[in-house]
């Protein structure tokens, strides 16, 4: 999010005359969502997931700002995390993905199999509808190819 302006900078230099942008930003960005609440700060440092957001509305991007600044205010322990219920209350206007192998879902399915992944898959699905794109990563992994089996 810090990077925001000085990407709209650049977009904007590539107007043409009649105003439509050669290169069209897309603000988002990866964030750390806690286990649990983001207000507990009683266990190891590495008990976050990610989670991909990107704004598609100008509402999706002032609930960015609302969730990144909380991670740093009321989240921050080792790094800035959000939780569930945060992303609950400002979720509209967002897109998210199921991410990398360290997202809720990916983990979910290495560690608690695919029952739970899936309970896990509709809890996102449900908040964000048609707005949550599932996410294959190819990194020659032997994890990531379990997860992007399953996601298929």
């Amino acid at each position: 999010m810090f990077g925001m302006m000085r990407l709209l900078d650049a977009c904007e230099k590539t107007a043409d005359g009649s105003g439509s942008w050669g290169v069209k930003p897309i603000f988002g960005c990866e964030v750390y969502v806690a286990q649990g609440s983001r207000f507990d700060k009683s266990g190891p440092q590495t008990e976050t997931n990610h989670l991909v957001l990107l704004a598609e509305t100008d509402e999706g991007y002032k609930n960015l700002i609302k969730l990144v600044s909380a991670g740093y205010t009321e989240g921050f322990y080792y790094r800035p995390r959000i939780d569930k219920e945060l992303i609950h209350r400002h979720h509209e206007g967002l897109i998210a993905t199921t991410c990398c192998i360290g997202a809720h879902v990916p983990q979910a399915i290495l560690r608690s199999g695919k029952q739970n992944a899936e309970e896990e898959f509709r809890w996102w699905l449900d908040l964000f509808g048609e707005d949550y794109y599932i996410e294959l990563q190819r990194h020659n992994i032997k994890e990531q190819e379990l997860i992007n089996q399953t996601l298929l």
